[in-house]
């Protein structure tokens, strides 16, 4: 398996130059919000994806930080939010809200994926102060320390290492490391080959990398992601909303069918037993399109789930009512932390503009 590297300086020009017009998209969209030039776009109101909240944390090479919000964002964000007229409203809620089809009461539910230890201790009393519901969908495998979140460990390793040695299942290849910029190039490189068909082989062989330079992926695991004491703490605090994530957070899309309904199963039957409820909403990892399609929106309404979202970003509308397995979410992303961007994601204004925001989770 050889890995698509770009030149490590065109890779790094290429992520300033998205972030860049994507920065200028909410700009605009925000002022167009606040002019009163957006409001047709704004359907029925959003489902929010987040990953961890957290104290900034500087980093010199710190390729996650569009998965990582402050509280203080958070804070800023719901305000605005509830500001603008929209009603915040449980995950649940969401399946009759676009049924409802009423604009006139545009609504909003907040998730947060894999399950980390942050968002009980710094996310929690940000909900509490605004009364705010959320869904933290839970990878068990994680919980059970039997999984490893690659993109941590790989930002771990490239971060420490000058140069790595990989074996992604035929053969290790050896990667410089040394620069940001080739560190960049490298960690992009990665995400394909994590989400595809032989994602769990190629996740073995950084894992055994990183290893190798003295770090252990599964301490990463222990370090970011909740307990079941912890897990089970947090469910029984009346916002909190716990649904399965599957088992392993592999890309669903390029697994076989028995391995497909078994995730999906495993997870919700650990979410039963640590919850003491019956699982209504799944979240597909990644979930854009390669790696949750027609078959994996299937497989969630054949398991009896309610509800199922991608990353695919998008307002709500009343087309969602014939879909509640291929729901829409918006990102909340690192590198966009200003209250006016919530201003221009709730207008709705930017997903008419093709690519504008990142589809990833």
């Amino acid at each position: 398996m050889t890995l698509d590297l770009r030149p490590p300086a065109a890779a790094v020009a290429r992520a300033a130059l998205r972030r860049l017009v994507i920065a200028g998209g909410l700009e605009v969209s925000a002022l167009a919000s606040r002019t009163g030039l957006a409001p047709q776009t704004a359907g029925l109101g959003l489902v929010f994806m987040l990953h961890h909240v957290r104290r900034h944390r500087p980093q010199s090479f710190d390729p996650n930080a569009l998965l990582s919000i402050t509280p203080s964002f958070l804070d800023a964000a719901l305000a605005r939010l509830k500001a603008l007229g929209l009603r915040p409203v449980d995950l649940a809620e969401i399946p009759a809200a676009v049924t409802n089809n009423d604009p006139g009461d545009p609504v909003f539910a907040v998730t947060l994926d894999d399950g980390y230890r942050n968002n009980l201790e710094e996310a929690l009393p940000v909900f509490e102060k605004h009364g705010v519901p959320f869904t933290v969908f839970v990878t068990s495998g994680f919980v059970e320390r039997r999984f490893t979140l690659w993109w941590e460990t790989a930002e771990r390793l490239l971060r420490a290492a000058p140069e790595v040695s990989i074996d992604f299942g035929d053969g290790a290849q050896r990667f410089r490391t040394a620069t940001h910029a080739q560190k960049s190039a490298l960690f992009d490189a990665l995400f394909p080959v994590m989400t595809g068909p032989s994602q769990l082989a190629a996740i073995e062989g950084l894992n055994a990398a990183a290893r190798g330079a003295g770090i252990d992926p599964l301490v990463i695991t222990d370090q970011l992601i909740m307990t079941e004491a912890e897990l089970r703490r947090l469910s029984a605090h009346p916002l909190a909303r716990l649904e399965p994530h599957t088992v392993s957070h592999v890309a669903l899309a390029q697994v076989g069918a028995k391995q497909l309904r078994d995730e999906i199963a495993e997870s919700c039957g650990r979410l039963r037993e640590w919850t003491g409820r019956e699982p209504c909403a799944f979240a597909y990892p990644y979930g854009f399109l390669s790696t949750a399609g027609a078959r994996e929106f299937d497989a969630t309404r054949d398991a009896g789930l309610a509800l199922a979202v991608t990353t695919r970003p998008a307002m709500l509308g009343p087309r969602h009512a014939a879909t509640p397995h291929n729901l829409p979410r918006v990102a909340l992303n690192g590198h966009f932390q200003k209250p006016r961007f919530v201003d221009a994601l709730a207008s709705g204004l930017p997903f008419r503009v093709s690519g504008l925001i990142r589809k990833g989770g």
